[in-house]
């Protein structure tokens, strides 16, 4: 229970920031505080799902889509402007080639077609959404700057957190 009140608080926690804070500074807050400090989620041998909200096999909200969805609508509601911002890239390209080879991967090995298409479609569901938000986001140098500092303070928080536990542990 408490791991779906908190991806539930976080998605309202983000679009919260959105609402204060300066589109790009939300944007990195809600992926790197959302994906180091949201429950993993975890299914256990009877196949209930742990930290995650499920409403079917396939459609569930863990940690990344409560980002995704938090800074989805964050940007809808506060920043509009932003999604004038994205041009289709042939690099784009390059994530449809990598699905279309991940479906021929499980046709070759003999997996079938409904494996390649739900692995293609896991992958879509997983980084899609943030490749596009970072497309938008993330367009000078500056805002590069901003990435990496925000990146390398995660870092050295989720870190120290990591020493002081196992410094105290047992």
């Amino acid at each position: 229970m408490i791991p779906q009140v908190a991806l539930i608080l976080w998605i309202l926690i983000s679009i919260s920031l959105f609402a204060t804070l300066s589109p790009l500074r939300a944007f990195l807050i809600t992926y790197v505080v959302g994906l180091l400090f949201l429950p993993v989620e975890i299914t256990d041998a009877s196949g209930y799902h742990i930290g995650s909200i499920v409403f079917t096999q396939s459609l569930r909200i863990e940690k990344i889509a409560a980002c995704h969805i938090g800074a989805i609508l964050g940007t809808l509601f506060f920043a509009p402007h932003v999604f004038r911002r994205y041009r289709f890239q042939w690099l784009d390209l390059a994530f449809a080639i990598i699905i279309v080879g991940q479906f021929l991967t499980s046709i070759v090995n003999d997996l079938g077609a409904k494996d390649g298409f739900s692995s293609g479609v896991q992958t879509l569901r997983d980084f899609l959404p943030l490749i596009i938000l970072a497309r938008l986001y993330i367009t000078s140098f500056n805002d590069l700057l901003q990435a990496i500092r925000a990146l390398l303070g995660a870092a050295f928080v989720y870190s120290a957190i990591c020493v002081i536990e196992w410094r105290l542990s047992p």
